[in-house]
């Protein structure tokens, strides 16, 4: 087959189509409570590694904490 400028062009038949939408990185924020006093937590994912910050402003106490997935599904 040629094209208009009388290039050889090919069609090739592929029936599989897909998106990757998995993002490498991520930003998270929620809230924790231990040991009676509520923590704001903040975390950032770089594919399996995630690092987490801990503060609670009402018992001045802060902290961080690091988790790595070991399993996926």
């Amino acid at each position: 087959m040629q094209d208009d400028k009388g290039n050889e062009t090919s069609v090739i038949e592929n029936d599989y189509y897909a998106i990757n939408l998995e993002r490498k990185h991520k930003i998270k924020a929620g809230a924790a409570m231990i040991d009676h006093d509520a923590y704001i937590t903040l975390g950032y994912q770089n594919r399996d590694v995630e690092y987490k910050a801990y503060y609670s402003p009402s018992a001045q106490k802060a902290g961080a904490g690091i988790e790595v997935t070991i399993a996926k599904w």
